[in-house]
C-alpha cells in the first residue's frame, strides 16, 4: 500500500472515522505539506482525548515540522528513511489510541 494512503487510513482509524465524510480534511495527502497538515490536525484532536500523549505528540510534530514543510515536495519524492521513521513513530503514538 502507498505511504500516503496508509497514512490516511491510520489517521481515520485513530479518529474513529466511520466513513470518508466523517473528517472532511483527512484525505490521501499528495504533498509533504499535506502530510504534515493532516497529521498535525489529527494528532491535535487525539491529544484532547489523550492528554497524557501531549509530550510524545509535541516531540513528534516538532521533529517532522521542518522536514515536511520547509520545501513542499510530492509524496513520491520524500526520502524513504524519513517515511519509515515517520510511520514507525506515528504507529508508536497511535498504538494506545482506542
Amino acid at each position: 500500500m502507498e505511504f500516503n494512503h496508509e497514512l490516511e487510513m491510520k489517521l481515520r482509524n485513530a479518529l474513529k472515522a466511520k466513513n470518508e465524510d466523517s473528517f472532511y480534511f483527512i484525505t490521501k495527502p499528495e504533498t509533504s505539506k499535506e502530510i504534515w497538515n493532516i497529521t498535525a490536525a489529527a494528532l491535535t484532536a487525539i491529544e484532547y482525548k489523550y492528554p497524557e500523549k501531549r509530550q510524545e505528540i509535541f516531540t513528534f510534530l516538532d521533529k517532522y515540522s521542518e522536514p515536511l514543510t520547509f520545501e513542499t515536495k510530492p509524496e513520491y519524492e520524500l526520502d524513504n528513511q524519513l517515511i519509515k521513521e515517520f510511520s514507525e513513530e506515528l504507529d508508536s503514538i497511535l498504538k494506545d489510541v482506542k
